[in-house]
């Protein structure tokens, strides 16, 4: 009993120094994305979506977001085998291959930056945090090459092919995030300009073990092995209101 008065008073004591002077933004960011799987070969993605940013302390922010966030990258070229199938087609080839994931995304973001920057125009901000992505939806784009046993050609390339390749991720993607970033003040709005890193904590490559995709046919060779994200985005925000 004697101590839950002093725990109590100084828990009640640190909520109203919060109050006394926090603030709760929200607004919108919109931004571009180049990313990349552990493996060479990038592509270019969007992201955009709202945000909600809470002052805790004169030194720090914490925000949270909802975003539609593109990732991916290239993947390495592999082989599927037709040969023991009955037909003309012996195999066929997957080259140049670059998937964009969709996902919807989730960060919560810790911002730090100096006290005495709060009443100037320009305001430079670290920024770190977690994110927690889910997978939409995922295409491939790649070139296909068609091996015949006869005929009167004994291949055929298909340039440009798209594919739904959702079933090759996973669902659930978690990150960290890094980066910098400036407020800028305008009026009664604040514009934030930002650039931040978000690497993949866990493997999204459902076939790492090689496993035989969903049509029982054989030739995930090329596709094994552990798969992580990365992306580095160019974002610019601006709060719409202020509470």
């Amino acid at each position: 009993m004697k101590m839950r008065k002093p725990v109590s008073v100084f828990a009640l004591c640190l909520a109203l120094s919060f109050g006394a002077h926090a603030q709760i933004r929200v607004g919108a960011k919109v931004g571009a994305n180049i990313n990349q799987f552990s493996q060479p070969g990038t592509v270019f993605g969007f992201t955009g979506g709202a945000f909600g940013k809470y002052q805790v302390l004169d030194f720090l922010d914490v925000r949270a977001e909802i975003l539609y966030n593109q990732q991916g990258g290239a993947r390495q070229d592999y082989y599927r085998d037709y040969s023991f199938i009955e037909g003309n087609v012996s195999g066929v080839q997957y080259t140049n291959r670059y998937v964009n994931l969709h996902n919807l995304e989730i960060p919560v973001i810790a911002e730090l930056h100096h006290p005495s920057f709060e009443d100037e125009v320009i305001s430079p901000r670290l920024l770190l945090g977690f994110a927690y992505g889910l997978n939409l939806g995922a295409m491939e784009r790649h070139d296909k090459t068609y091996y015949f046993n006869d005929g009167p050609t004994s291949q055929i390339m298909l340039s440009d092919k798209k594919e739904n390749v959702e079933s090759n991720y996973k669902a659930s993607q978690w990150g960290f995030i890094a980066g910098f970033g400036i407020d800028m003040k305008a009026g009664e709005q604040t514009c934030t300009f930002e650039v931040r890193y978000r690497g993949g904590l866990n493997q999204i490559n459902n076939f790492r073990f090689g496993v035989p995709p969903q049509d029982g046919l054989p030739g995930t060779i090329g596709q094994e092995g552990d798969l992580y994200t990365s992306s580095l985005s160019v974002a610019f925000g601006m709060t719409i209101k202020t509470f």
